[in-house]
């Protein structure tokens, strides 16, 4: 063989082999790359998520609480409560008629 086909066969397989390992290395970072961005995305919707469930127990408790209030502010409440009040402490002496 002669050296000019020598040399021509190594330079080939030399840049044969840089190509490749090149492509690997890029293909590897471009994943990295992928990931990470979907990883992004998901934690980023993971957080929306997470604020719209927190905004809307918020609001849920805050109902709970203006129903409550308005409840206790009732004068049908207040009524019924002194009425069981005055049942609970008849309730010995009714028993035993």
């Amino acid at each position: 063989m002669r050296i000019q086909n020598k040399i021509t066969v190594s330079f080939t397989v030399v840049l044969a082999v840089a190509t490749i390992t090149l492509s690997l290395i890029l293909s590897t970072v471009s994943e990295n790359k992928a990931a990470n961005a979907v990883r992004y995305q998901t934690e980023q919707r993971f957080i929306g998520f997470r604020d719209v469930k927190k905004e809307q127990i918020e609001n849920y408790f805050k109902t709970i609480e203006r129903q409550v209030v308005t409840l206790a502010n009732s004068t049908m409440t207040r009524q019924s409560a002194q009425s069981f009040k005055d049942a609970f402490h008849n309730y010995v002496q009714e028993r035993e008629i």
